[in-house]
């Protein structure tokens, strides 16, 4: 089961930064959960006084910014590394239980750069991370958005899948499956029904019904969607048709997106997706 009692946000005060620490107030203050601040200080002086005049620095405008919005109990953490090392080194430390992280910033067509900070942390924190969509839309959870992997083999579904569940009870929130499966007439596209493409959906269907066996849903609405084609594509498609305000997807190990969201598969998207996401690794 899925827990939130400690939530590691990562700082810089860029933009991204600023949504990110906007939506971890709201994820602490509906799960009772205490906040840890950190903010990676660049090492580009030689000069300890100086250094260490910039850390504290940076700590006074941390620990400011949590008495602004009541959370004076905030733990704050400035060290000096890479902004990737220091993050996961403070998730280790303090065993968190979720890192919210900014996206970044959007791009002219609406797509969004994560940049190699944000993209090394979800390959490697041990704990799930919340990516927040720049300017997102919705200021509630409503609508979350749970992409399956049709392999009822891959645990790292599983644990999606609880954690989807698990936030639909607390936000009150609608919850729809989703997988994507090959369509086999795209190869023969002058075959028409003939592909197999309705075989492939409802086996699809059934994947998703069984991913569901098991799983204590008292409660929340579910609903199961199967797209055909390649997974990127069909996750994002599936994202704008339900109009979600949070995609959970799962990841396996720690040494990268696996599976079903292999490699470039997961990048494109986490950076297409119009909705935050929470990428959860498997146990």
């Amino acid at each position: 089961m899925m827990r939130l009692q400690t939530i590691l946000v990562g700082m810089d005060w860029s933009p991204a930064s600023m949504d990110a620490w906007r939506e971890a107030c709201a994820l602490a203050r509906t799960f009772g959960a205490r906040l840890v601040l950190a903010h990676a200080v660049p090492e580009t002086t030689s000069v300890r006084a100086e250094r260490e005049e910039v850390v504290l620095q940076a700590e006074a405008m941390l620990r400011q910014l949590a008495v602004d919005v009541g959370a004076e109990a905030a733990r704050v953490v400035v060290e000096e590394g890479r902004p990737a090392d220091v993050l996961l080194a403070v998730a280790g430390r303090e065993q968190v239980d979720l890192v919210v992280l900014g996206a970044g910033a959007r791009t002219t067509l609406d797509r969004v750069l994560l940049g190699s900070c944000a993209e090394r942390v979800v390959r490697e924190s041990p704990a799930p991370v919340w990516l927040v969509r720049p300017g997102r839309a919705h200021p509630e959870v409503r609508r979350i958005l749970c992409a399956l992997d049709g392999d009822l083999e891959a645990k790292e579904s599983d644990e999606a899948l609880r954690a989807a569940v698990y936030l639909c009870r607390t936000f009150v929130a609608d919850l729809t499956l989703v997988t994507v499966v090959p369509d086999p007439g795209a190869a023969r596209p002058w075959a028409g029904e003939a592909s197999g493409l309705p075989e492939a959906v409802a086996r699809g269907e059934e994947a998703l019904r069984r991913r569901l066996e098991g799983i204590d849903r008292h409660g929340v609405e579910t609903r199961v969607l199967v797209r055909a084609g390649k997974p990127a594509p069909g996750i994002v498609e599936a994202a704008g048709l339900v109009g979600c305000d949070l995609l959970v997807m799962g990841t396996r190990g720690l040494t990268g997106l696996a599976h079903l969201w292999s490699g470039s598969t997961a990048e494109r998207v986490i950076r297409a997706v119009p909705s935050s996401v929470l990428v959860v690794k498997a146990r």
